[in-house]
């Protein structure tokens, strides 16, 4: 009888949040199934639409070349994808996610966009890197301003992108000028989701200042 209490405590007690979406990003999983089958007929009814077309007046090679194509660029994207999955899962492990979660909740609003801001532009240029880090951030239960300021930063401010490409090819003046002008583009479209959408907005935890 003893052992009752420690058994029910034991029951009732919450699994790791780390491994379940937090309430700003809802798990839609299993829902909207009719719609997403909708759409996936449709493409694939566009796709054979295009392809017939495209026999008709092209001939059987030039459909055998596309699928060929497309055949290489299908592998190209699904081991992207598996690459994206073990970062991701390997990220969510590795990472003291409840620290940074209560962390980023004690700093003001302009302090959490900032340094999203600033980590975006320094994050490597390569989109299953950033995007496995911004979904990563979201598992946290980081809000969504912040993890918006930083995939915003990723695309607008990288700077692998602007010193392999950017500035070799179109100048450092065109390249400091653009920077220059996009630099407050990520924290003001995280202050932007912070006021569509308020119900996403982390309060700090009880322990912080």
């Amino acid at each position: 009888m003893k052992d009752q209490p420690d058994d029910q405590a034991r029951n009732a007690a919450p699994s790791d949040s780390r491994f379940s979406l937090p309430a700003a990003f809802p798990d839609h999983r299993g829902n909207g199934t009719a719609g997403q089958w909708k759409t996936t007929i449709s493409v694939a009814a566009i796709a054979a639409l295009t392809g017939a077309l495209c026999y008709w007046l092209k001939g059987p090679d030039t459909v055998i070349d596309i699928l060929r194509h497309e055949a290489l660029i299908l592998v190209d994207i699904l081991l992207r994808i598996v690459g994206g999955m073990v970062l991701a899962g390997s990220l969510i492990l590795l990472l003291p996610l409840d620290r940074l979660k209560a962390w980023l909740s004690g700093q003001a609003m302009g302090a959490r966009l900032a340094l999203a801001t600033g980590f975006g532009a320094l994050t490597p240029d390569i989109s299953v890197v950033f995007y496995t880090l911004a979904a990563t951030l979201a598992i946290a239960g980081i809000d969504k301003a912040t993890i918006v300021a930083y995939v915003s930063a990723c695309l607008l401010l990288s700077v692998f992108r602007v010193m392999i490409w950017e500035a070799p090819l179109l100048g450092f003046d065109f390249a400091g000028l653009r920077l220059l002008v996009c630099l407050p583009l990520p924290i003001v479209a995280g202050l932007l989701v912070s006021w569509l959408f308020p119900a996403g907005r982390r309060q700090p935890t009880s322990g912080a200042p």
